[in-house]
């Protein structure tokens, strides 16, 4: 089988683009539509190209923001497909910076192992966003990455909007305001529903997030946390030596998973009884997470995060006999947070809190155990 992942290149700066909550709920609800389960069998059972070549959707792999999970028959052409893939999802976001990778392997785990490890097995294609053909135009008014193409209502400014923000702000909400309509949707709506809230429960801006702080707080500042997992290639390379076909079927769905469960019970330790839910998810994805979290209740956030990953991965039955729990080797993750002033550029907190997170692992052993750094 060949197994081709198609995803978002740099996805958490991408979705950084805009400077306010709804513009980063727009691009999120555009690839959470485009990378669900069910929408891509109905999108591949109307494509003719991709019927006929006999694509279906990847089910061994865990669920990831931003990413297109496909399979098909190893004398398919997998470029193929990766560019009707590129065209699906330059169509509801035109600046994505999207990557294809794919490999023939007897299971999932095994094609993510050539990926990472860059195997002579393995292809790669990438697609970056249109070029401009008349640079110098006035530059949108929201993201000041691309040139401006309409004047919008969403404030009282009527700023000029590129492609991509008139997809985030007026096609997928049909409502101009920056406020209006900014309901939940993906990995945040996920996140609801496991801790039995709707969206009457969430914020509409990051100021609103910000004032849930305590009354000793200045009501203003929030956390930007960035964390991954630690050693899930050595776990991944374990389950694979293991021979074990059910394990490497259901592996990479049990990381994603216990990602997930984590974020629902480190959310679940910082959430007051009647309260909004005072954590905003951006990116769940396989070991990957990025959540802003109001700053007064970031540091039980994180430890409850990162504990509750690793007990997860070690109680999970498939993940149980290869999680390493010794002194040189402890499979878990690790955390950077960035505490900063509401109107901080976000994009610039998910740099810190990246480079935050990988210092702390340097200075661990390169992840060797669950570790946090902080700005």
């Amino acid at each position: 089988m060949t197994f081709l992942d198609v995803g978002v290149r740099r996805i958490q700066p991408y979705l950084g683009r805009t400077p306010d909550l709804k513009g980063r709920r727009g691009a999120s609800a555009w690839l959470s539509d485009a990378t669900d389960r069910d929408k891509l069998t109905g999108w591949i059972d109307r494509n003719p190209v991709l019927r006929a070549a006999g694509v279906r959707v990847n089910r061994q792999a865990g669920q990831a923001d931003g990413v297109v999970p496909l399979c098909l028959p190893p004398e398919g052409d997998a470029g193929a497909v990766a560019r009707e893939v590129f065209d699906y999802l330059h169509d509801r976001l035109p600046a994505l910076d999207l990557a294809a990778s794919w490999a023939t392997a007897d299971s999932y785990v095994e094609a993510y192992h050539a990926w990472s490890t860059r195997s002579d097995l393995t292809a790669t294609l990438r697609s970056g966003p249109p070029v401009v053909d008349f640079p110098p135009l006035e530059s949108c008014g929201q993201c000041r990455v691309d040139p401006g193409l309409q004047r919008s209502q969403i404030h009282e400014k009527r700023p000029w909007l590129c492609a991509d923000c008139l997809q985030r702000y007026h096609e997928r909400y049909r409502s101009a305001g920056l406020r209006d309509g900014a309901v939940p949707v993906g990995a945040e709506w996920d996140l609801l529903q496991r801790l039995g809230r709707d969206y009457h429960d969430v914020v509409s801006d990051f100021g609103e997030l910000a004032a849930l702080g305590d009354e000793h707080s200045n009501g203003n500042h929030l956390a930007t946390v960035f964390a991954d997992g630690n050693s899930i290639g050595a776990l991944f390379d374990r389950v694979i030596a293991s021979g074990d076909p059910d394990a490497k079927a259901q592996a990479s769905r049990a990381v994603s998973e216990a990602t997930r469960d984590a974020l629902r019970e480190a959310t679940a330790a910082v959430l007051e009884s009647g309260a909004r839910v005072p954590v905003i998810p951006h990116v769940v994805g396989g070991d990957d997470l990025l959540v802003s979290v109001v700053a007064d209740r970031a540091w039980r956030f994180v430890t409850s995060y990162l504990r509750a990953f690793s007990r997860l991965l070690a109680a999970d039955q498939t993940l149980r006999p290869f999680v390493a729990s010794g002194a040189g080797e402890q499979t878990g993750a690790s955390a950077g947070v960035v505490f900063a002033h509401n109107a901080f550029p976000f994009r610039r907190a998910v740099e810190l809190a990246d480079e935050a997170k990988d210092t702390a692992k340097r200075a661990y052993g390169a992840g060797s155990r669950p570790c946090c750094g902080w700005t």
